[in-house]
């Protein structure tokens, strides 16, 4: 998952789009602020 995310946060300095990636053990309040962000991928 986070190779998938580098690889596409990588692409989106190109474009518009905005990844990211949820993940178990991480803190919630984050993710959650990023999925706010209404990510494309």
């Amino acid at each position: 998952a986070l190779q998938t995310l580098k690889f596409s946060l990588q692409l989106g300095k190109f474009t518009d789009l905005i990844a990211t990636a949820i993940l178990g053990g991480e803190k919630l309040e984050e993710q959650f602020s990023n999925l706010h962000a209404h990510p494309d991928m």
